[in-house]
């Protein structure tokens, strides 16, 4: 029996074979319709907000390619407290990142300690706005429901290529590189006050939505037709980071006063594409089955140093488990303050999306090189993963890369189970921004080093594939199968400070579409 023949009957064996459609042999026709949202107007958003949408004016016999299908919006950002004494015709702004952390300026007292840090990695865009993003069946059935979605962007960089993030970050006003400064930075938006209004469009790829409008194929119509794209949106004081009229982050300046986001002019732009034969013929003679990737996410607060979770999912093929740390509490006063820099720990200053790294993880045991070690590891049955325990940060790198990289040179997320590694590429966040380490010059000598530092972009994650070559083979997980995350070392966690852990696992999917209905299966 010949390699192929091997590789299929393994196939066959874990339920990895498919009935997907043909491939379009002629396309004879292509059109970019418009299609707005219920109620795509609204003024001062609250949480839990949500954007609603039906496909069911898409033409029966055409298909949709998501890939070149985006949805747009406008938003202003309102403030009453404005910086003090502004110069004429400026005002506060917005970004979805931090461009600048803290530097030796910021520093209270003068202390001239050189530590500086921007988190550039976070991930951060307009879809900061977006805490779950779901597609639903006229029947009740989930597509695809992904809490937490905004979290997950910084899982992102880790697969997708630098230059398909340039072109999608320009559209949704996500990291940019400054050729002038040569550095990388969030754009910035103007901050309205008062009854001016000042809105800025940005356009979202339906396929940065979910892995199943990632897919190099285009979606026939009768799958979507009676389906509603739901979006329901973050607490708004969350989603942006606020800069003064100079681009100087606001620290200390009350620009919560008055707060408000409001959104307008929602509606998706769509591509169809009508084929030669006839889609209700292709339909007729073969049952549509359409494997994709979904996330299931949960956010669990780690209260010791030594702890242990459950994931309550059931999945037949899980492909990986990624972890994203964030410290939980921004209660500190000004007198407790980070790795002893003299700069007051918050939220704020981090940026909304951005990933605890190790070094704040770790606290001042990280200084030296004596310090204790976090390790995180998966447990399913009497199985471990990895089977050894971590002792560097190059480790959960490794790992982290081979888990998410896709194939070389692919924007798509398809399912794929005849996939072979050839990763070219390790995405947008490199070991150097990863991890990194720095001298800390107190009063002119130096006097500690920290290493574990990153720009704000570190998840870990397992990669659960069995086989290289049958990329497909995930590990099966169900009530006497159980997933269980494993975690100690975390030593920064006192009475004054604790994490949330956000726990992503991607796992197939398959959408069936028989006799004119919709079937999930997992």
């Amino acid at each position: 029996m010949s390699k192929t023949d091997d590789r299929l009957e393994v196939m066959e064996n874990n339920n990895m074979l498919y009935d997907c459609e043909e491939s379009l042999s002629c396309v004879i026709q292509k059109e970019l319709r418009q299609n707005r949202f219920i109620s795509p107007d609204v003024n001062d958003y609250k949480e839990g907000y949500q954007l609603i949408c039906n496909f069911d004016s898409i033409p029966h016999d055409e298909y949709i390619n998501p890939t070149n299908s985006y949805i747009n919006l406008s938003i202003n950002v309102n403030s009453d407290n404005q910086p003090a004494n502004p110069p004429a015709q400026s005002t506060a702004n917005y970004g979805f990142g931090n461009n600048f952390n803290f530097n030796a300026q910021s520093i209270p007292n003068g202390n001239p300690a050189q530590y500086y840090k921007s988190y550039f990695n976070t991930g951060g865009s307009v879809l900061n706005l977006f805490h779950r993003v779901e597609l639903l069946t006229s029947s009740g059935q989930i597509v695809f429901s992904e809490r937490f979605f905004n979290q997950n962007r910084t899982a992102r960089q880790y697969e997708i290529s630098q230059e398909r993030l340039n072109t999608i970050n320009a559209m949704m006003g996500g990291l940019c590189f400054d050729k002038k400064n040569n550095r990388d930075f969030f754009p910035l938006f103007p901050v309205s006050a008062g009854d001016s209004k000042r809105f800025s469009n940005f356009a979202i790829p339906l396929s940065e939505l979910s892995s199943f409008f990632n897919q190099s194929k285009p979606l026939p119509s009768c799958v979507l037709k009676d389906c509603v794209l739901r979006i329901t949106l973050e607490k708004p004081e969350t989603c942006v980071f606020l800069y003064e009229y100079d681009g100087s982050p606001a620290y200390g300046q009350n620009f919560t006063q008055g707060f408000s986001i409001d959104i307008q002019n929602v509606y998706m732009n769509y591509q169809t594409i009508k084929p030669f034969d006839s889609i209700n013929k292709i339909v007729k003679n073969n049952n549509i089955q359409i494997p994709y990737k979904t996330k299931f996410t949960v956010r669990n607060k780690i209260s010791s140093s030594t702890c242990e979770f459950m994931i309550p999912l059931t999945a037949a093929q899980v492909f990986n488990v990624q972890l994203k740390f964030i410290r939980a509490d921004y209660r500190l006063s000004d007198s407790q303050t980070d790795l002893g820099l003299g700069l007051v720990y918050n939220k704020e200053q981090r940026g909304p999306m951005y990933a605890n790294d190790f070094c704040e993880m770790m606290g001042d045991s990280v200084i030296g090189t004596d310090s204790t070690f976090p390790i995180f590891k998966i447990r399913v049955g009497d199985y471990y993963y990895p089977q050894y325990n971590p002792t560097q940060i190059q480790d959960y790198y490794m790992m982290t890369t081979e888990a998410l990289n896709p194939i070389s040179g692919a924007s798509c997320q398809d399912v794929d189970p005849k996939m072979i590694y050839n990763k070219s590429s390790i995405g947008c966040v490199n070991y150097s921004d990863y991890s990194f380490s720095t001298a800390r010059n107190a009063q002119g000598f130096i006097q500690d080093i920290f290493y574990g530092l990153s720009t704000g972009g570190v998840i870990v994650a397992f990669d659960l594939r069995r086989n290289k070559d049958v990329g497909l083979s995930g590990i099966t997980i169900n009530s006497q199968r159980k997933l269980n995350i494993m975690l100690s070392g975390i030593t920064a966690i006192d009475e004054n400070s604790r994490f949330d852990v956000y726990i992503t696992v991607e796992y197939l999917q398959i959408l069936e579409y028989k006799d004119g209905k919709i079937t999930i299966m997992k």
